[in-house]
């Protein structure tokens, strides 16, 4: 999500006349910028190439011309104006401020902020010059130099609202709401119309968490100029954040029709269609997002992990290889592109970029839990542990750290602690019906079937269109010797969305046969369809067991072995299994 500060544009100051006595029409037409930008243009460049003045006089006129090209967007022709000006004129703080606020509008803030340096040192009572070059400080986001340049332009005059805002705003990066809010308010009381004051007060309301009066300051803003796209996607930010995902994409819209070329309308409302699920809709928004603006890491990053929500995962890598050549420093589009090579199979480079982004952001939490998952892919289960203990570490209250401990420890065969991280991650996230089934199946995979049971039962009481939660509650009615299991299976499987793991179901409801099951595990995702035949010929193997198939289970159960991917949970269910199986063996003298 970006939300969308204002920020003062930089008023170009013209010069003041010199007073010369004898002036050509056209040099007067030009110091006065009399007409349309393009008839100035013209009355000083005829003014120039007569070079009936010198010095100050002729500086003014570049000085004026630059300020027309200022004004028709043409700042390239606008620079060298100002440029030849202060050659002619070493001592002309406006041609130097003038410039200095080409400069910031180009991006170029350190050339701008050395102009403002010497338009303040020739002029010092110019409050503008310091309150653009506070804006300079803002965008290196030095926001302590920007401060101290807004005090001072406040104090040459206290009757500036845009001064207010924007200090108002670099108290607002500082995340010091209170007195953005004091600075936002004093601007808006000195202009009450000030859309932008009202625009840059919403979005602390929001980060504050006041949404209401947030949504209510974008209300007044659209009301005042209701074709004040920022003002829309802000206030469509508010709604995305409110969980109201439909008004947001509205406001995004209206942003989008006030300014067709509105890049962050497109940006933010392909966020909102990736919350919503409709990936192609978010792609179709950040593939204008980036067309407007391809210089922007965040959008190929956004574009690529909508490509991870349709798996396509090269798709996903290629943006976000485009992500960091944009923006090196970015840790999530290294952290995304880890997940890319990890659902491609591709450990080492997946291990290479979960790295580089813990360089990058040492307390990134999610990549120690995912440079654990690549541990564990590799067996290494003590670097794994390792990895979820620094991220429990620097998050005590991440469940998904927990679980992840978890399941390496039931993987390392440490039962006990397993059961107690699991246990530990259902305290944090007691609605969280996949933590049941994590610590039912370990329980399954140890014999203690009728905990597993209970924890299988709670799963499916907190979400009941868990095709998982019914599948392992059928397998511990089978294992303890339940009458019921197949006829509440039915009764539980109806309604049922018939994706994955529904064939399985139907397997087990005697709908599909051994060789059915496995065609319906393909599928063209190659990490779907190993998981998917993982999971077809484990669950095959369990249902073999239980109807004494000793033989065919055993052969499935090895296959899953052979198959699975090690962060599947069936892999190490089916080694569970296995060598229960084994022991069942040497006991019995086989």
């Amino acid at each position: 999500m970006k939300m969308q500060w204002a920020l003062l544009l930089g008023l170009i100051l013209a010069v003041p006349a010199f007073g010369q006595t004898l002036l050509n029409d056209d040099a007067q037409k030009c110091s006065k910028r009399v007409g349309t930008r393009d008839e100035v243009i013209q009355y000083c460049t005829r003014a120039i190439k007569l070079r009936e003045r010198t010095g100050k006089d002729l500086a003014e006129s570049y000085n004026c011309r630059g300020i027309a090209w200022y004004d028709k967007g043409n700042y390239n022709e606008a620079i060298p104006d100002f440029t030849e000006a202060i050659h002619l004129d070493p001592n002309d703080a406006y041609a130097y401020y003038n410039r200095g606020n080409i400069w910031r509008l180009t991006g170029n803030d350190d050339r701008a902020i050395a102009d403002f340096n010497e338009a303040i040192r020739l002029k010092p009572n110019n409050p503008e010059a310091f309150q653009n070059r506070g804006i300079g400080w803002s965008n290196k986001h030095d926001y302590e130099k920007a401060i101290a340049d807004y005090n001072e332009s406040i104090r040459l005059n206290p009757n500036s609202p845009e001064a207010f805002n924007s200090r108002g705003n670099a108290w607002e990066h500082k995340r010091d709401h209170d007195k953005a809010l004091a600075d936002f308010n004093e601007a808006i009381r000195l202009s009450p119309n000030y859309v932008d004051a009202l625009n840059d007060r919403g979005i602390t309301w929001e980060n504050k968490g006041d949404y209401g009066k947030a949504i209510a300051d974008y209300n007044e803003a659209i009301r005042l100029n209701p074709n004040f796209a920022m003002a829309y996607s802000n206030r469509g930010n508010t709604w995305k954040t409110k969980g109201e995902f439909d008004k947001a994409i509205a406001d995004y819209g209206e942003a989008i029709r006030s300014n067709p070329d509105f890049s962050i309308g497109y940006f933010n409302r392909g966020n909102t269609w990736f919350k919503k699920g409709d990936f192609d809709k978010a792609i179709a928004d950040f593939n204008e997002a980036i067309r407007l603006n391809p210089y922007d890491a965040d959008e190929f990053q956004n574009r690529g992990s909508a490509w991870m929500g349709k798996s396509e995962n090269k798709k996903a890598i290629a943006d976000y290889d485009a992500a960091i050549s944009l923006n090196p420093n970015s840790f999530g589009a290294y952290y995304n592109r880890g997940d890319a090579w990890y659902h491609e199979d591709k450990y080492d480079k997946a291990m290479a970029d979960f790295n580089e982004a813990i360089r990058l952001k040492p307390d990134f939490v999610k990549a120690y839990v995912n440079r654990g998952n690549v541990w564990v892919e590799e067996d290494r289960y003590d670097q794994a542990i390792a990895d979820f203990n620094e991220a429990i570490r620097l998050d005590p209250n991440h469940a998904t750290a927990y679980s992840n401990r978890g399941n390496a420890w039931a993987d390392s065969g440490e039962f006990d602690k397993a059961i107690a991280d699991y246990t530990e991650a259902i305290r944090l996230s007691p609605g969280d019906s996949d933590l049941y089934i994590m610590r039912g199946r370990t329980r399954f995979g140890h014999g203690d079937w009728e905990a597993a049971r209970g924890d299988f039962a709670r799963a499916h009481e907190l979400n009941v269109r868990d095709p998982f939660a019914v599948l392992w509650l059928a397998m511990t009615g089978m294992r303890l010797g339940s009458s019921d299991w197949a006829a509440q299976l039915e009764e539980q499987s109806k309604g049922l969305h018939e994706s994955w793991p529904m064939p399985v179901i139907q397997f087990y409801r005697g709908g599909l046969t051994v060789d059915r099951l496995i065609l319906a595990a393909r599928n063209s995702n190659k990490m779907k369809k190993r998981n998917w035949t993982c999971m077809a010929v484990y669950f095959m193997g369990e249902w073999q067991l239980s109807h004494g198939q000793r033989r065919d289970a055993n052969a499935n159960l090895r296959r899953a072995k052979s198959k699975c991917p090690h962060t599947n949970v069936c892999y190490r269910m089916a080694l569970d299994e296995l060598k229960n199986l084994e022991t069942i063996d040497t006991e019995h003298g086989h």
